[in-house]
This record gives structure tokens, sequence and C-alpha cells, in this order.
């Protein structure tokens, strides 16, 4: 696995992995899936209020860090099985 990539994508709906600036891959692309459709059905993601910063770098790490600390069970709650 290559490490120290840079974000590509929107922030908002990037998997973990691109956050923490693995190469991204198949299993990324599921994540980013699920949390389109989560933000489409809830209307919001738990970490859109996360994107202040002094600079990218800082918003994109106070994203990762919270993206980091939802656990799925809170992330898909309110959503069908």
């Amino acid at each position: 696995m290559i490490q120290g990539k840079k974000l590509v994508g929107t922030p908002r709906y990037a998997s973990l992995a691109t956050h923490m600036g693995c190469e991204q891959a198949r299993r990324d692309d599921v994540e980013v899936i699920g949390n389109t459709i989560i933000h489409l059905y809830k209307g919001s993601l738990p970490w859109e209020n996360d994107f202040d910063g002094a600079n990218k770098h800082e918003e994109y790490a106070n994203i990762a860090r919270k993206v980091k600390e939802t656990p799925l069970e809170k992330l898909c709650k309110g959503c069908p099985p």
C-alpha cells in the first residue's frame, strides 16, 4: 500500500483511507458510495460541520479526525437496514 498521497475527490464523501493518505482502491469507492447514499438519505454527514481550519490541510485533518471517530452505528442511525 502506498501512503503519503494527496486527497483526491470531495472531502465530504472521501473514505477514511483516502483522508489518511493511502492510495485509493475499490474499497474506497464502496465507502464513498455509502457516504453519498447516507448523505442523500439523511441530508448530511456527521463531519460536515468540521470544514473550518486555517488552511485546506487543517480542514482535511479535522474532517479525517471526525470520520475516524464516527462509529458506523452512529453514521447509519436512522437509515433503513
